[in-house]
């Protein structure tokens, strides 16, 4: 069996991995794991969105954005290995709903030129907020895979999607002025803070990714267990 593209994760090594780290702290560290060639963004925290409303509404994306994103996420973290992908977590509701917020509209952030080409560690460079980004790429990702394969993004199967997200990651092209890469590298970033949050944020619904790693979520009689070893049995607890 071919190993699978270098962008899917390994759920049950990535979640062991990542075990031992308080989750509180996973959010807005995930600028590790994006690709060199995409600056990072300042993190999509919980703190950056309002709360999830109806789980799966959209408060930001049109139904052809959600459609495209659910197709993507879909491949980043796909479902299997016993726990869910990345859709079936909420990832998707949990970018929606931090797009509409204040991460979205970089509303704290300082978005006055001069914009130029950045190292990682300077932040984000960009013009665009990352609600424009993402509408920007995703249009701009339609149109070039329509013209070349006659399909949208949403319309393309598995094998199709891994190696496009390959193609954006490792071999960039233009996204109407904007790197493939540097979409997605952000896209990654939430993608992975999608995975973990609190569930009253919109992803990890149920709870399902605290459970796989052990995690004892916002239990502030059993702080201790953040730090321990020895995987927390309990039904996680949440914020909200």
């Amino acid at each position: 069996m071919a190993a699978p593209p270098s962008h899917c994760f390994n759920r049950r090594g990535f979640l062991v991995s990542t075990a031992a780290t308080p989750l509180a702290g996973l959010v807005g560290q995930a600028e590790a794991q994006t690709p060199p060639a995409a600056p990072a963004a300042p993190p999509a925290g919980p703190e950056h969105a309002p709360p999830a409303t109806e789980q799966g509404a959209r408060i930001f994306l049109n139904n052809p954005e959600s459609d495209m994103l659910t197709a993507l996420v879909d491949r980043l973290i796909p479902a299997g290995e016993g726990g869910p992908g990345g859709v079936e977590s909420g990832v998707v509701t949990f970018i929606d709903h931090q797009l509409s917020g204040t991460f979205g509209a970089a509303s704290n952030w300082y978005m006055r030129g001069p914009f130029a080409e950045g190292k990682p560690s300077q932040g984000w460079q960009y013009a665009l907020t990352p609600a424009a980004m993402y509408r920007h790429s995703l249009e701009a990702l339609n149109r070039v895979v329509r013209a070349e394969s006659g399909k949208g993004v949403a319309e393309l199967d598995e094998v199709q999607r891994d190696a496009l997200l390959t193609r954006m990651e490792k071999q960039p092209f233009d996204l109407n002025g904007l790197s493939s890469s540097v979409f997605f590298g952000l896209l990654l970033n939430n993608t992975i803070e999608g995975y973990f949050p609190d569930p009253l944020y919109g992803g990890n619904r149920g709870a399902a990714t605290w459970k796989q790693i052990g995690y004892p979520g916002a239990n502030p009689v059993r702080g201790d267990l953040v730090t321990d070893k020895t995987p927390y049995d309990g039904d996680p607890v949440s914020i909200g």
